[in-house]
């Protein structure tokens, strides 16, 4: 009986190339998905920012003289991610007594805006708003260089007289911003800047 012997040639070296370059294009793909869709939730981030600025104003014009101090905001982080916490203040110089609401989500520390982004905050100036080109200035080192929050009362983790980190930002009823005017810009984690916010000291903002 005659056997046929069959020869496992294996793969030729054009068909390993070809495996190789649709690997490679494939690796290309899966990585610009993923940039495409850290751009897009650090641009969802400055949407959630602006939108919760737009709410800040509307409270205070129906704030009333009985109630404690403005109706206001803290962006701080916490660990990797942003928060946004909300909140009365009350402005003493440079020292900002900052009561945390009730309402707060996340066991009152709040809203988590992104974590897949870096915020940068600069003051505004008398010249105007400008802002930072990489997000080396640290939303935490450019604020409480001049400015010391306090937390004022009890709520949850947040006990009277606790030194807060972030920047507040506080609105009157006549919708002037007495704390936290300036730009606020969102950078991915490679650096590159992907929108930016505007909080103007006569109340005005809008989002880049």
């Amino acid at each position: 009986m005659d056997y046929k012997k069959s020869k496992n040639k294996g793969y030729s070296f054009v068909e390993m190339v070809i495996v190789i370059a649709i690997i490679g294009i494939v690796s290309v793909m899966a990585i610009a998905s993923i940039s495409m869709i850290h751009s897009a939730k650090c641009k969802d981030a400055a949407v959630v920012f602006d939108s919760e600025i737009s709410e800040l104003f509307a409270k205070a014009k129906s704030m009333n003289d009985f109630e404690y101090g403005m109706y206001a905001i803290r962006v701080y982080k916490d660990g990797k991610n942003f928060y946004i916490q909300k909140g009365r203040a009350k402005k003493f110089g440079p020292i900002i007594k900052f009561k945390v609401d009730s309402e707060n989500p996340n066991d009152y520390k709040g809203k988590k805006v992104t974590g897949y982004a870096r915020i940068s905050y600069t003051a505004e100036n008398d010249s105007g708003l400008d802002y930072p080109v990489d997000w080396s200035s640290s939303l935490d080192a450019t604020w409480t260089a001049t400015t010391t929050i306090q937390c004022d009362g009890d709520m949850g983790s947040f006990h009277n007289g606790d030194s807060l980190t972030g920047v507040v930002i506080a609105v009157t009823k006549s919708g002037d911003v007495i704390s936290g005017n300036g730009a606020y810009c969102f950078f991915r984690k490679n650096g590159s800047q992907v929108a930016r916010v505007y909080v103007r000291k006569n109340g005005s903002h809008e989002a880049r």
